[in-house]
């Protein structure tokens, strides 16, 4: 096809319009019998707006509810990595956003409204919690931070009538997990919904919404798209919920852009090697973590490739990150390289002190996420880093 109506057009414009209108390469699925083939990866589709031939034509696409006429509403790239992980999760439908932090905002303003509850896991994700208590809370939506392990502390928060329940499956620093099916029954109990972030586990070790939960959902931006080259998020449901969290995010702007989409769909076709090699590194560090003097309380339940330890204080814990060569100091996760991470002034920085105490998260807390690399030479990197951790630190020059 031509960018021009036909060929004949476009020997008869002038060079600067032929310039403009492109003459594009016919699609390989469009090609004559004999010469049609199909991409072996899935086609970007960087078009920000998309041209049709009839006013009839471009109604069903702009309604949002098929096909493609404006990125904002959805794109090839983007669909394609929705369909992929609603597959993965054994959901109806997905939508893919702009980043974990727009897939947690667009669920929220599509099932809750002013004077609604919410129940907020109380060691959820600093930027979770920043979001609930500041932002929602302004548009009339009442937050309660509960522990969801607590057993009579959860049935208090349920007396209220929440709308939805928030809960990760494990929980960022400290990967603690939760009992999904426990947490489902009591939530649809008093008809709420069970909504689960799946950052830290993803689909590869645990599909909550075979556990009874009734949303799925992660920034795709770590362990799903694997290489710290994008921002991107998902979410994952029955496709009636979808819809709404779909036009929700074309409202406010929340969808993905196509090209962090195709490297999320890229990133997920590795995912299931990627945790499995992570996961074991994570089990073996943890193992090695617990035996070593210099250590102290290490956090690792026994799977996923999430752990966390603290070394004691504010400085000893700034002196182990100098010193480490291969696991450098990153305030995201889920990539392919093991990194650390200092929650106090990162990803929970946003509570005070207090708070973050009594949540177990220390000044000398330090949270790793484990890579694809040799354990031994992670192993050697976190030695290596604590006895030059123990020495005293030379005064730096005037």
């Amino acid at each position: 096809m031509s960018g021009l109506p036909d060929d004949e057009l476009a020997r008869r414009v002038h060079l600067d319009t032929l310039a403009a209108q492109t003459v594009y390469a016919p699609s390989p699925e469009t090609l004559g019998e004999g010469l049609r083939s199909r991409p072996a990866a899935p086609p970007i589709g960087l078009a920000a707006a998309y041209e049709f031939d009839s006013l009839e034509a471009s109604e069903t696409p702009l309604a949002g509810d098929e096909g493609y006429a404006y990125a904002r509403y959805g794109h090839p790239a983007g669909r394609a990595f929705e369909r992929t992980i609603a597959a993965l999760e054994g959901a109806e439908d997905a939508v893919a956003t702009a980043s974990g932090m727009a897939a947690i905002h667009g669920v929220v303003l599509a099932l809750a409204k002013q004077g609604d509850v919410i129940v907020l896991q109380e060691d959820a994700y600093g930027g979770t919690a920043a979001l609930f208590r500041t932002d929602f809370a302004r548009m009339g939506i009442e937050t309660l931070m509960v522990d969801v392990r607590d057993g009579g502390q959860f049935a208090a928060a349920l007396e209220r009538r929440p709308r939805l329940i928030l809960a990760e499956t494990l929980s960022n620093p400290l990967a603690r997990g939760i009992d999904i099916p426990g947490l489902a029954q009591a939530c649809h109990a008093v008809d709420a919904r069970l909504v689960v972030d799946g950052t830290f586990a993803t689909p590869a070790l645990s599909r909550p919404i075979d556990e009874g939960a009734d949303v799925v959902l992660h920034s795709a931006t770590k362990f799903l798209g694997g290489h710290h080259d994008l921002t991107a998020g998902v979410v994952c449901g029955a496709a009636e919920l979808m819809g709404d969290v779909r036009r929700v995010s074309v409202r406010t702007g929340g969808r993905v852009a196509p090209f962090d989409a195709w490297l999320a769909l890229r990133g997920v076709r590795t995912l299931a090697l990627r945790m499995e090699r992570a996961q074991a590194n994570a089990c073996e560090l943890a193992q090695r973590l617990r035996a070593h003097d210099g250590v102290g309380a290490v956090h690792h339940p026994g799977w996923g490739a999430m752990l966390a330890f603290d070394c004691g204080s504010r400085e000893r814990v700034g002196a182990v990150v100098r010193a480490l060569r291969i696991c450098r100091l990153t305030p995201s996760l889920g990539g392919v390289t093991t990194t650390s991470s200092h929650p106090a002034t990162s990803s929970h920085r946003a509570l005070t002190a207090d708070e973050r105490e009594r949540l177990g998260v220390g000044d000398g807390l330090l949270r790793i996420s484990c890579g694809i690399e040799n354990v031994e030479d992670v192993w050697a990197d976190f030695v290596g880093a604590f006895e030059q951790a123990a020495l005293p630190q030379e005064p730096e020059a005037a």
